[in-house]
């Protein structure tokens, strides 16, 4: 369970960076709008990094998803044989 948490905590340091090249969107059931990016999930809980910290999110307390552009790969070029 340790390993787990470490490594999705690696995932999350990572990922960071990627949160605002295209932001979910999470609405609760209260009405709060939370923007950033899912890192993780289970079967009860969504891992959310919102630029400032990692939210433990139970799909319980989740009215809808949505989820923003994801970038292109890069497609490496390959020089030309001239």
């Amino acid at each position: 369970m340790i390993k787990l948490i470490v490594g999705i905590f690696l995932a999350i340091i990572l990922l960071a960076p990627a949160v605002f090249a295209g932001a979910d969107k999470i609405k609760l059931k209260d009405g709060t709008i939370l923007e950033g990016a899912i890192v993780a999930r289970n079967d009860h809980q969504i891992y959310f990094n919102n630029g400032k910290e990692v939210l433990h999110i139970d799909f319980s307390d989740i009215k809808s998803i949505a989820f923003g552009p994801k970038p292109l790969p890069q497609i490496e070029e390959k020089p030309s044989n001239e």
